[in-house]
């Protein structure tokens, strides 16, 4: 059975406050990256799922564990950016 690596990205949610953003939008700003207007940080996950048949099975375990376990739901988003499978 194939091995898929799968990579979501985690934001908060709009209205949500993050406040590491103003502080490294404001240090970017006293570097001269004057042209940079926003900033939304987030986190990263690949997890690499073994053992199902397709990408759409590993669609589901990961939207399982961004669900349940991953992702905080009440002020987090999240999108599956990718499937892809790998060399196991």
């Amino acid at each position: 059975m194939p091995t898929f690596a799968v990579t979501i990205h985690n934001f908060r949610k709009p209205g949500v406050l993050n406040t590491e953003e103003p502080v490294v939008l404001k240090s970017l700003h006293s570097l001269g990256f004057a042209e940079i207007e926003n900033i939304q940080m987030g986190w990263r996950f690949v997890l690499t799922i073994k053992s199902v048949l397709n990408k759409e099975d590993a669609r589901v375990i990961a939207r399982a564990a961004c669900d349940k376990l991953l992702v905080n739901l009440v002020t987090n988003v999240y999108e599956i950016e990718k499937i892809e499978e790998v060399m196991s």
